[in-house]
């Protein structure tokens, strides 16, 4: 990618130096600049018809003994394009119908609990994750490392993408999101 970029249009253009090149991306901004209609120009240089919208496929608003959603969102959602979306997971306890207010250890097999739910209703498990972001309401190296115990005995080696960020959580310690390949 060279970073050459088609400004002053209503959208940006940046070169991929490949199919397109710095050249034609060059005659593309010229072009613009000498205004002829960014439409009839778009139509008959840059295939703008082989970029596609992923549209929703399914949404899985419950799952078996999983988490209620507790909002206007669905637990998870399998697009087009063969991804789940798992929404934040928070340390819900099935038994007692209520969010778990114990050591970071236990919320974070909640978490993993339901979202092994979801993920199941989905047709898949840890394995396919490939990115993963973890909350944490008091990020510290302690608690960082009692919680990645427990990821780790649920991820094994499949080791997706992940990113662990301190956040304000409510009324609870950890919520983990994911998105998983249904593919894999």
């Amino acid at each position: 990618m060279c970073g050459a970029v088609m400004r002053h249009a209503p959208q940006e253009i940046a070169c991929s130096h490949s199919k397109y090149s710095c050249r034609r991306l060059s005659r593309l901004t010229d072009h613009w600049r000498s205004g002829i209609s960014a439409i009839r120009y778009r139509s008959l240089s840059f295939p703008w018809d082989s970029f596609r919208i992923v549209r929703m496929k399914q949404l899985l608003r419950e799952v078996p003994d999983g988490p209620p959603a507790l909002g206007p969102y669905s637990l998870g959602v399998i697009t087009e394009g063969k991804f789940v979306f798992v929404s934040g997971m928070t340390p819900w306890d099935p038994t007692t119908g209520k969010i778990e207010r114990g050591t970071i250890t236990r919320q974070t097999e909640l978490v993993l609990d339901n979202i092994k739910k979801v993920l199941a209703a989905a047709g898949v498990g840890f394995e396919s994750v490939v990115s993963s972001r973890v909350y944490l309401s008091n990020l510290t190296p302690e608690n960082f490392q009692e919680m990645n115990a427990v990821y780790i005995r649920y991820f094994g080696d499949s080791n997706p993408a992940r990113a662990t960020i301190g956040a304000q959580l409510l009324g609870f310690d950890v919520e983990i999101e994911c998105v998983a390949n249904i593919l894999s």
